[in-house]
């Protein structure tokens, strides 16, 4: 859930060469990925609180 997304420059997707438009969609992709995981790690934290605030930690 709350794992770093990789930047596309360092993973070597997007280069001096690389089309802009190309670029921008790795990037696009790479946020996309970033905010979903943000997301799911929203909603755990959430479920957490809830199950905690009921008195059951599992």
């Amino acid at each position: 859930m709350a794992a770093n997304v990789a930047d596309p420059l360092d993973e070597g997707r997007i280069t001096q060469r690389t089309d802009p438009k190309l670029a921008v969609g790795e990037y696009r992709v790479a946020l996309g990925t970033a905010n979903d995981n943000l997301t799911a790690t929203r909603t755990c934290q959430q479920g957490q609180r809830v199950r905690v605030g009921k008195g059951s930690a599992k």
